[in-house]
C-alpha cells in the first residue's frame, strides 16, 4: 500500500488508481482481521476457563464453518488443519464483499493496468530475513479464489518450514515495522531502493463502515479438497527475482517522467 505514495509509483499511476487500489488492499485487509481478531480472543479465553467457547463465534458473524473448524481443533488438536481452515475461510470471506463487488471490479481487477501487473508477475508475498535473502511467491489469478487459497496454503508451508521459519522469526522480532519497504531493504543489496515512505506518514487510520455478510458455508459447500496440502515447488528465493522486479519499475517510472516532459514540451 505504501508504494503507491512512494516515489516511483507516484510517477506512473494517476491519483484516482492509487485510490481505487488503497481501498482495495484496505477493505480486504479489514474484512480478513474483523472476522480473525474475535476467533482468536475466543480461543485465549477458552483456554483460560479451560472450556469451548466457540459457539460464541456466531455473535460476530463467524461462518459456522470455523465454528466447527475450533471445535475439532479444541478436540484433536490438529494444528495444521486448524491452520488450512483459517486460510479457506479469510479467502471466502473476501470473495464476495471486494473480489465480486462492482465497484472493484470495475476500477480494480478489470483494468488493463491489473491485467498487466498480473501478466508481468510483479505482486509477490515476500518473507524477509536480517539475513538480506527473501523468500516467497509471486500472485497470479488473485480473483480466482481457489489460486489465492491454493498460494495461502504455500506461504503457510513455507513460513512454518524448518529450514526458513527461524530466519522469519529473527526478522519479525528485529525489525520496527512501519509498512515501508525500507524495513526489510535495508538488509538487501540492492542498486536501487524503493523510497516508500512508513505507513502512518501517508495513511490515516481508515473508519470502516460495518457490513452485512451473508455465511459463504453452506451445507453443500464443496470443501474436502481444500485441505489436501500444496507443496510448493521450484525456487523460494525470490531475491534476485526481487531486484529484477524493482528495476523494471524504475525504469518505467523513468520512461514515464520523461514522455510527461516531452508532452509538455510539445505543447
Amino acid at each position: 500500500m505504501t508504494d503507491l505514495e512512494g516515489r516511483y509509483y507516484a510517477t506512473v499511476l494517476p491519483q484516482k488508481v492509487k485510490k481505487h487500489l488503497f481501498l482495495t488492499y484496505e477493505e480486504a485487509n479489514w474484512i480478513i482481521f474483523l472476522d480473525a481478531f474475535p476467533q482468536l480472543l475466543l480461543y485465549e479465553e477458552s483456554k483460560r476457563r479451560q472450556v469451548p467457547l466457540f459457539y460464541l463465534l456466531q455473535y460476530f458473524n463467524v461462518s459456522i464453518f470455523m465454528e466447527k473448524e475450533w471445535i475439532y481443533f479444541w478436540e484433536k488438536k490438529d494444528i495444521n488443519r486448524l491452520m488450512t481452515a483459517l486460510i479457506i475461510n479469510e479467502q471466502n470471506k473476501i470473495q464476495k464483499p471486494v473480489i465480486e463487488n462492482a465497484y472493484f471490479k470495475k476500477h480494480v481487477f478489470h483494468t488493463a493496468l491489473f491485467k498487466l501487473q498480473e501478466m508481468l508477475h510483479i505482486s509477490a508475498v515476500i518473507f524477509p530475513t536480517v539475513e538480506g535473502n527473501m523468500y516467497g511467491f509471486s500472485v497470479y489469478q488473485f480473483e480466482t479464489l481457489q489460486k489465492r487459497i491454493e498460494l495461502g496454503k504455500k506461504l503457510a508451508e513455507l513460513l512454518f518450514h524448518p529450514d526458513y521459519k527461524r530466519l522469519f522469526h529473527r526478522f519479525a522480532l528485529q525489525t520496527t515495522h512501519t509498512g515501508s519497504r525500507a524495513d526489510y531493504e535495508y538488509y538487501v543489496r540492492v542498486a536501487r531502493k524503493s523510497c516508500t515512505p512508513a505507513l502512518r506518514e501517508v495513511y490515516p487510520v481508515v473508519a470502516h463502515k460495518g457490513i452485512s455478510m451473508r455465511d459463504w458455508f453452506c451445507r453443500d459447500t464443496e470443501i474436502n479438497e481444500l485441505f489436501l496440502p500444496e507443496e510448493y515447488k521450484g525456487e523460494v528465493d525470490i531475491t534476485e527475482w526481487y531486484k529484477r522486479k524493482r528495476e523494471q519499475i524504475y525504469v518505467a517510472s523513468i520512461v514515464n517522467r520523461f514522455v510527461k516532459r516531452m508532452e509538455e514540451f510539445v505543447i
